[in-house]
């Protein structure tokens, strides 16, 4: 795992915001391989904090990714609650963002990785 991170002042409830990049590193480690990259990135864009969870791991399908924020759907079909999914973390996350005024977008290839950007503006 690789942090480039920059010292900056967001408004943000901590212990939500904290959720957030446990649910989007805990995903990518759990969808990445033992040789994979894990990357969180921060960027000033000028206009706001750009965080990048970034990993080198199977990548999301291209038909799963405009249902990854939904409730309760899961990528991995083969995942069931005692699998350690309940399909609810990317929605939880996404609803959390979004009550700080906050945006988040997803690019992935699969067999080439993901990456999630959360966008706070400063």
């Amino acid at each position: 795992m690789e942090l480039d991170l920059l010292t900056c002042r967001v408004m943000a409830d901590r212990e939500l915001f904290e959720q957030v990049w446990q649910n989007l590193i805990t995903n990518a480690i759990k969808y990445s391989d033992e040789n994979n990259r894990i990357v969180v990135q921060m960027k000033n864009s000028g206009q706001a904090v750009l965080v990048h969870v970034i990993d080198t791991g199977r990548g999301i399908p291209k038909e799963d990714l405009p249902y990854i924020f939904d409730r309760f759907y899961m990528v991995d079909k083969s995942r069931s609650r005692s699998g350690g999914g309940s399909g609810l973390g990317l929605s939880i996350a996404k609803k959390i963002i979004e009550l700080h005024s906050c945006k988040i977008d997803v690019e992935s290839e699969e067999g080439k990785g993901t990456c999630f950007t959360v966008s706070i503006p400063l």
